[in-house]
């Protein structure tokens, strides 16, 4: 996400990269660099009561469940998303369980994931596991994620896997973006996204 500041002294807006994944601040952050704040802060609000109606519908539904959050991105390890990180913090606005692989880390409190081995693999298990895999433009990603997918230990989770878009959740870190993880946590639940 591109937060932005305003240079006062020159008139001029410039960028920086922010990496902490709060999209309603980063769009607060827009908004006001733009001098769009009323309209930042409307969808800013719908998103967060969307959030709100989606979570209340999926822990009705599912009894609140745990939502594990586990990419490929084409290295030895596997990430397990804490609620630190993009996707997180968009579960937890709406009110979703995660297991404890997936809370923050007391050493490392910017850590937005916990890459584990395979044999670590145990440690994604919950009720929904969400599975993102990088695009790459050749199979390493694959080659990488075999001695996880191929593992009994895999196909011996008791949660229900459910193939996600990375682009969307990982990279889309934004308002929008937390719309369409939105969307899929609706989708796997099958219950009303509570698109506007």
């Amino acid at each position: 996400m591109i937060g932005v500041c305003r240079d006062l002294s020159k008139g001029t807006v410039r960028t920086r990269e922010l990496r902490d994944g709060r999209p309603a601040r980063d769009h607060r952050l827009l908004g006001r660099a733009l001098g769009k704040e009323d309209l930042a802060a409307d969808k800013i609000g719908a998103y967060e009561r969307r959030a709100a109606a989606v979570g209340a519908d999926v822990n009705a539904e599912a009894d609140g469940p745990t939502v594990s959050v586990v990419r490929f991105a084409g290295e030895p390890t596997a990430r397990i998303y804490r609620s630190t990180s993009f996707s997180g913090i968009v579960l937890a606005d709406a009110g979703i369980a995660r297991p404890a692989s997936a809370d923050p880390d007391p050493a490392k409190p910017s850590s937005i994931a916990n890459d584990i081995s395979p044999e670590l693999i145990s440690q994604a298990d919950a009720d929904l596991i969400l599975v993102s895999t990088y695009h790459s433009p050749d199979d390493s990603v694959v080659e990488h994620a075999k001695p996880f997918l191929t593992s009994p230990m895999w196909a011996g989770l008791g949660g229900r896997k459910v193939d996600v878009d990375d682009t969307i959740w990982m990279a889309a870190v934004s308002v929008q973006g937390a719309d369409g993880i939105l969307d899929d946590l609706a989708a796997a639940f099958g219950v009303d996204p509570h698109r506007v």
